[in-house]
Protein backbone atom coordinates (compact mmCIF):
# COMPACT_ATOMS: atom_id res chain seq x y z
CA UNK A 1 0.00 0.00 0.00
CA UNK A 2 2.57 2.36 0.80
CA UNK A 3 4.21 2.41 -3.09
CA UNK A 4 1.29 3.30 -4.41
CA UNK A 5 1.03 5.88 -2.01
CA UNK A 6 4.43 6.80 -2.87
CA UNK A 7 3.94 6.57 -6.49
CA UNK A 8 0.70 8.98 -6.22
CA UNK A 9 2.87 11.79 -4.19
CA UNK A 10 5.36 11.59 -6.58
CA UNK A 11 3.27 11.88 -9.75
CA UNK A 12 1.16 14.98 -7.77
CA UNK A 13 4.31 16.73 -6.91
CA UNK A 14 6.00 16.89 -10.60
CA UNK A 15 2.84 19.02 -11.71
CA UNK A 16 3.61 21.40 -9.06
CA UNK A 17 4.63 24.95 -10.44
CA UNK A 18 7.55 26.85 -9.17
CA UNK A 19 7.35 30.11 -7.53
CA UNK A 20 9.60 32.49 -7.40
CA UNK A 21 9.25 35.77 -4.98
CA UNK A 22 11.57 38.03 -4.54
CA UNK A 23 10.48 40.52 -1.01
CA UNK A 24 10.09 44.28 -1.77
CA UNK A 25 11.68 46.29 0.42
CA UNK A 26 11.93 49.99 -1.26
CA UNK A 27 9.80 51.38 -4.04
CA UNK A 28 12.66 52.54 -5.45
CA UNK A 29 12.04 50.88 -8.94
CA UNK A 30 8.77 51.91 -8.88
CA UNK A 31 6.94 55.50 -10.26
CA UNK A 32 3.44 56.50 -9.41
CA UNK A 33 1.28 56.92 -12.25
CA UNK A 34 -1.36 59.11 -12.75
CA UNK A 35 -4.10 56.47 -12.79
CA UNK A 36 -2.86 55.64 -9.22
CA UNK A 37 -0.93 52.10 -10.43
CA UNK A 38 2.85 51.86 -9.79
CA UNK A 39 5.39 51.16 -13.03
CA UNK A 40 8.48 49.50 -13.23
CA UNK A 41 11.20 51.89 -13.80
CA UNK A 42 14.23 48.99 -13.54
CA UNK A 43 16.55 49.12 -16.42
CA UNK A 44 15.14 46.14 -18.80
CA UNK A 45 16.71 45.23 -22.16
CA UNK A 46 13.65 45.19 -23.96
CA UNK A 47 11.00 48.18 -24.46
CA UNK A 48 7.55 47.24 -25.77
CA UNK A 49 4.87 49.71 -27.83
CA UNK A 50 1.46 48.72 -28.75
CA UNK A 51 -0.28 49.81 -31.95
CA UNK A 52 -3.81 49.08 -33.70
CA UNK A 53 -3.59 48.01 -36.72
CA UNK A 54 -7.08 47.92 -37.94
CA UNK A 55 -9.43 45.44 -38.23
CA UNK A 56 -9.80 42.00 -39.69
CA UNK A 57 -12.91 40.67 -42.16
CA UNK A 58 -14.37 39.27 -39.01
CA UNK A 59 -14.51 42.37 -37.01
CA UNK A 60 -11.59 41.71 -35.28
CA UNK A 61 -9.31 44.50 -33.95
CA UNK A 62 -5.82 44.02 -35.08
CA UNK A 63 -3.36 44.91 -31.97
CA UNK A 64 0.49 44.29 -32.95
CA UNK A 65 3.18 44.47 -29.58
CA UNK A 66 6.50 45.49 -30.81
CA UNK A 67 9.39 44.45 -28.57
CA UNK A 68 12.72 45.72 -28.94
CA UNK A 69 15.84 45.22 -27.72
CA UNK A 70 17.59 48.07 -26.23
CA UNK A 71 20.60 46.43 -24.66
CA UNK A 72 24.31 46.15 -25.91
CA UNK A 73 25.00 42.32 -25.86
CA UNK A 74 22.50 39.52 -26.69
CA UNK A 75 20.39 38.15 -24.02
CA UNK A 76 18.38 34.86 -23.47
CA UNK A 77 14.52 35.45 -23.04
CA UNK A 78 13.57 32.05 -21.42
CA UNK A 79 9.80 30.78 -21.88
CA UNK A 80 7.55 28.16 -19.86
CA UNK A 81 5.32 27.81 -22.95
CA UNK A 82 5.01 28.36 -26.58
CA UNK A 83 3.44 31.73 -25.81
CA UNK A 84 5.53 34.51 -26.76
CA UNK A 85 3.16 37.27 -24.94
CA UNK A 86 0.01 38.06 -23.91
CA UNK A 87 -2.70 40.92 -24.36
CA UNK A 88 -5.31 41.49 -21.62
CA UNK A 89 -7.95 43.92 -21.56
CA UNK A 90 -8.51 46.14 -18.66
CA UNK A 91 -11.59 47.11 -17.16
CA UNK A 92 -11.58 50.95 -14.83
CA UNK A 93 -11.37 48.68 -11.69
CA UNK A 94 -7.69 47.36 -13.42
CA UNK A 95 -10.05 44.04 -13.67
CA UNK A 96 -8.92 41.62 -16.00
CA UNK A 97 -12.47 41.48 -18.91
CA UNK A 98 -10.76 39.63 -21.67
CA UNK A 99 -6.99 37.17 -22.30
CA UNK A 100 -5.58 36.90 -25.93
CA UNK A 101 -4.11 33.72 -24.49
CA UNK A 102 -7.80 32.94 -22.95
CA UNK A 103 -8.76 31.66 -26.31
CA UNK A 104 -5.37 29.76 -27.29
CA UNK A 105 -3.88 26.45 -26.58
CA UNK A 106 -0.11 26.13 -26.29
CA UNK A 107 2.41 23.91 -25.85
CA UNK A 108 3.88 22.97 -22.26
CA UNK A 109 7.53 23.04 -23.18
CA UNK A 110 10.98 25.30 -21.96
CA UNK A 111 12.09 26.94 -24.51
CA UNK A 112 14.62 29.66 -25.13
CA UNK A 113 15.75 32.37 -27.95
CA UNK A 114 18.69 34.32 -28.40
CA UNK A 115 17.86 38.23 -29.01
CA UNK A 116 20.44 40.46 -29.91
CA UNK A 117 20.91 44.02 -29.48
CA UNK A 118 18.81 46.03 -31.76
CA UNK A 119 16.45 43.30 -32.48
CA UNK A 120 12.82 43.56 -33.05
CA UNK A 121 9.83 40.94 -31.72
CA UNK A 122 6.56 41.55 -32.85
CA UNK A 123 3.26 39.89 -31.37
CA UNK A 124 0.06 40.28 -33.02
CA UNK A 125 -3.51 39.72 -31.53
CA UNK A 126 -7.18 39.83 -33.18
CA UNK A 127 -9.68 41.08 -30.08
CA UNK A 128 -12.90 40.02 -30.81
CA UNK A 129 -15.67 42.85 -30.60
CA UNK A 130 -17.47 41.28 -27.57
CA UNK A 131 -14.34 41.65 -25.23
CA UNK A 132 -14.41 45.46 -26.59
CA UNK A 133 -18.18 46.08 -25.81
CA UNK A 134 -17.76 44.10 -22.60
CA UNK A 135 -15.78 46.41 -21.53
CA UNK A 136 -17.16 48.95 -18.63
CA UNK A 137 -15.76 52.67 -18.50
CA UNK A 138 -12.39 53.50 -19.51
CA UNK A 139 -9.93 50.56 -20.89
CA UNK A 140 -7.05 49.70 -21.93
CA UNK A 141 -5.32 47.33 -23.18
CA UNK A 142 -1.78 45.78 -21.18
CA UNK A 143 0.40 43.72 -23.00
CA UNK A 144 2.57 41.09 -21.06
CA UNK A 145 6.15 40.05 -22.88
CA UNK A 146 6.41 35.98 -21.62
CA UNK A 147 10.10 36.15 -21.73
CA UNK A 148 11.88 36.38 -18.85
CA UNK A 149 15.38 36.02 -17.16
CA UNK A 150 16.60 32.22 -16.49
CA UNK A 151 15.82 33.48 -12.73
CA UNK A 152 12.35 34.40 -13.81
CA UNK A 153 12.52 38.13 -13.50
CA UNK A 154 11.13 40.08 -16.81
CA UNK A 155 12.84 40.92 -19.60
CA UNK A 156 10.25 44.59 -20.25
CA UNK A 157 7.86 46.05 -18.27
CA UNK A 158 3.90 45.47 -19.50
CA UNK A 159 2.93 48.09 -21.93
CA UNK A 160 -0.48 50.06 -21.54
CA UNK A 161 -2.86 51.32 -24.56
CA UNK A 162 -5.91 53.22 -23.83
CA UNK A 163 -8.67 52.17 -25.47
CA UNK A 164 -11.57 54.23 -24.52
CA UNK A 165 -13.07 56.29 -27.53
CA UNK A 166 -10.83 54.03 -30.33
CA UNK A 167 -13.80 54.08 -32.99
CA UNK A 168 -14.05 50.08 -33.71
CA UNK A 169 -16.45 49.42 -37.06
CA UNK A 170 -19.15 46.58 -36.46
CA UNK A 171 -19.71 44.10 -39.47
CA UNK A 172 -22.54 42.16 -39.13
CA UNK A 173 -22.36 38.58 -38.92
CA UNK A 174 -22.77 36.71 -42.55
CA UNK A 175 -25.95 35.30 -43.65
Amino acid sequence: MKLPLLMLSLLLGAGCAEAVVTPVTEDTNLRQQQNGFKENTMDMPLIGALTVEGTDKRGKLLVTLTVTHQGSSVITAHFTSGMGADLWLMDKGHRKVWAWSQEMMFTQALRQTQIAPGEVLTHKFAVPQQALSSCQGPCQFEAIFAGTTEGRSPLMAPVSMNVSGLAVPVIPPRS
